[in-house]
């Protein structure tokens, strides 16, 4: 893993810091970053924390800086996220993996989504998928177009991109249901994305979406996935990240 110390990450005066939070579905998807970013005694305090690799909820890392994890898929994520104080956030960093649909992504590369979208809840009209944020059932529909914000700051370095939330995961790129990623020119699908974006483009101050690209969207024996590459390179964003607040 290039580019890694043993040296947790410093941050400058930590007592004057905004809050921030650290959103992902996973702890899997943060193990480098929880080997490199924290201490030995960080580390020895969050070990019940870790142990648990189902764990879910929110803890600590260190003064102003907590983590949510809260399960894959929509529903949990939404129920996790609904018992935060959110808006007690300064900063919220929303981080995964994701699927690429295309190859012009690289794997291990990490990229920032700007629009997420729920790209199976929605309704049928006349042959055609509508989304379900795009119709009058959504309350004031508004710009009756799919897309939430999902990155309020902008950030140099990282590819800007599209994503896609879905609900079952596609494995293929034929027999879409709902939005086509071609149509909408999207590169990246997840399984939270887009309730990340509803809900911070609702309340929080400020936030962002990185995502790391572990696997294509293809059939297993096609996805090319890389796990270990996906989380180094996404340590290292968090990381960047962080240093920057």
């Amino acid at each position: 893993m290039s580019g890694f110390t043993n040296t947790p990450v410093q941050f400058e005066d930590e007592g004057k810091r905004s809050k921030t939070l650290i959103l992902c579905a996973t702890l899997f998807e943060l193990t480098a970053f929880w080997e490199y970013a924290l201490t030995d005694t960080e580390r020895q305090r969050l070990a019940s924390v870790f142990q648990r690799r189902n764990y879910r909820g929110l803890f600590n890392i260190r003064a102003n800086l907590d983590c949510c994890i809260t399960g894959v898929g929509v529903p949990a994520t939404l129920l996790h996220l609904a018992r935060l104080h959110i808006r007690d956030y300064d900063f919220v960093l929303s981080v995964g993996f994701g699927g690429s649909y295309s190859t012009r992504l690289q794997i291990g590369e990490v990229v920032q989504v700007t629009e997420d979208a729920f790209a199976d809840l929605g309704v049928m009209d006349k042959g055609q998928f509508v989304p379900l944020n795009a119709t009058p059932f959504f309350g004031d529909a508004g710009k009756r177009q799919p897309f939430y914000t999902a990155s309020k700051l902008l950030v140099p370095n990282y590819r800007q991109c599209r994503a896609l939330t879905r609900n079952v995961p596609t494995g293929e790129l034929s027999n879409l249901v709902g939005l086509d990623w071609k149509k909408e020119q999207v590169d990246i699908e997840s399984m939270e994305g887009a309730a990340v974006a509803l809900v911070c483009e609702l309340y929080a101050k400020e936030f962002l979406t990185l995502r790391v690209v572990s696997n294509y969207v293809r059939p297993a024996q096609e996805a090319q996935w890389n796990s270990e590459l996906a989380k180094a390179n996404l340590a290292v964003a968090i990381l960047d990240v962080l240093k920057t607040r």
